[in-house]
């Protein structure tokens, strides 16, 4: 898997590196008034390839735009595991367990993984680390990404 290190515990105003390469991406968060607006997405050449819209609960990815609810299903209330689906690719199973967020394609393999930030008392806090397989495309990479930072942002909404 290929890693990629948040630079702030701010994960929807943050860059993220590549460990290994130069690729990069960075989040930006437009606010109006107390809430957040959109979260955008860019790559290392500063075009967006992702939005979140948090108002109108909807991604935009590659020019398309679906809602949320279109995305995303959940088997029961009382399980934080999710399964998302992008308008034209595969579906991804995603869990929170134990600090980390886990996605699993649909024959089991694990194609990513994302770890909240750590906090510790005596030492700076760990950023969160983005984990993805090599051979994921870029489109099914962002989808991933995006769908990472609104599950973990949901997250640590509901611990507020």
């Amino acid at each position: 898997m290929q890693s990629f290190a948040f630079d702030s515990e701010r994960i929807t105003k943050s860059s993220i590196q590549s460990t290994e390469t130069h690729s990069r991406y960075t989040t930006r968060t437009v606010k109006h008034v107390l809430s957040r607006h959109c979260t955008i997405l860019e790559d290392s050449t500063g075009t967006v390839c992702g939005t979140i819209d948090w108002r109108e609960r909807t991604l935009e990815l590659g020019g398309k735009k679906a809602s949320i609810e279109q995305l995303k299903r959940k088997v029961s209330n009382f399980s934080m595991t999710r399964y998302w689906k992008w308008v034209d690719g595969d579906e991804y199973k995603v869990k929170y367990a134990e600090n980390m967020w886990i996605v699993t394609a649909s024959m089991g393999e694990v194609v990513a993984e994302f770890t909240s930030t750590v906090e510790r008392a005596l030492r700076s806090n760990l950023f969160p680390v983005w984990r993805i397989a090599r051979d994921v495309r870029d489109e099914e990479r962002q989808f991933l990404l995006l769908i990472l930072l609104y599950s973990e942002t949901k997250r640590l909404d509901r611990e507020d």
